[in-house]
């Protein structure tokens, strides 16, 4: 193969065998790249070369950290696109794709990796970083997600809405803001505004036998977490439908009936009104 793709006006001819070798996926990423390459110099097929590169990329990580194929995939680039539009296009390519794999890294100590569909919603998930798709949030929650149900290792719960799903991933999980070490296997713990019950998933992770109270002051979270606990077999958790206060009384909790997680007392978040017990 290398003769045709070293001689002049052997490119289609190359571009035919390479084509049949990826098609039959028995190509090695270097191919994969010189096939790149050939798709490059043909202005009708940018579009093909940008998507094996993506690809190449899926097939070796390191090569984002490789200078030398840094500098050739600039030089690549800036023969398909006008002056600096290149750079501005693999810098954020690149960025995209480095915050995706960060993020990933952090969610991954919690998903089912070895899952076929996860594992094949995360190769789409990837390319589409690659791609030049910027919204990694939702990227990462395709991966993990179907309609309203996120599936773990150990876990599968229900949750009211994606954006407030991400909030608590980011901090329970990739950051594990909630992480505590004990003496004891089974450590008392208060979960003060349960929401989903995604924290109640993580102790449990953490501390399978720990015993747990959760407080939802909100029906429709309340009653989503219950059914949680329940399709999870978790035992020694008990979720009441109260918020905390210091004293014993009765408010009105203002919620928004677009984002689960905003409640207030005040009267100017008001969207919707539900009563709940202090």
């Amino acid at each position: 193969m290398g003769w045709l793709f070293n001689q002049n006006g052997k490119q289609k001819d190359a571009c035919k065998y390479l084509e049949k070798d990826y098609r039959e996926k028995r190509q090695s990423t270097t191919w994969k790249l010189n096939y790149v390459q050939i798709l490059a110099e043909q202005e009708d097929h940018h579009k093909k070369a940008l998507e094996l590169l993506a690809e190449a990329y899926t097939d070796d990580i390191n090569l984002k950290d490789d200078p030398n194929h840094r500098e050739w995939i600039c030089q690549l680039l800036s023969d398909m696109f006008p002056m600096d539009e290149h750079l501005t296009l693999f810098h954020n390519c690149l960025l995209t794709y480095m915050e995706f794999h960060h993020e990933w890294e952090g969610v991954r100590r919690f998903v089912q990796t070895d899952d076929i569909e996860i594992a094949r919603r995360y190769q789409s998930s990837q390319l589409k970083s690659l791609a030049g798709n910027h919204d990694v949030e939702n990227l990462i929650l395709d991966i993990i997600c179907q309609g309203n149900e996120v599936f773990l290792s150990n876990g599968v719960m229900e949750f009211p809405d994606r954006r407030s799903l991400w909030v608590l991933i980011h901090e329970i999980l990739i950051n594990e803001d909630y992480f505590f070490e004990t003496n004891t296997d089974s450590p008392y713990i208060l979960d003060c505004g349960t929401h989903c019950g995604l924290a109640i998933y993580y102790f449990k992770n953490l501390y399978p036998k720990a015993k747990i109270i959760g407080f939802e002051p909100v029906p429709t979270l309340y009653k989503m977490a219950l059914e949680n606990m329940s399709r999870n077999n978790y035992s020694n958790v008990n979720i009441l439908p109260y918020a905390l206060s210091d004293t014993d009384r009765s408010e009105t909790f203002i919620i928004s009936d677009t984002d689960s997680m905003a409640g207030s007392l005040a009267k100017i978040r008001q969207n919707c009104w539900l009563p709940a017990y202090f």
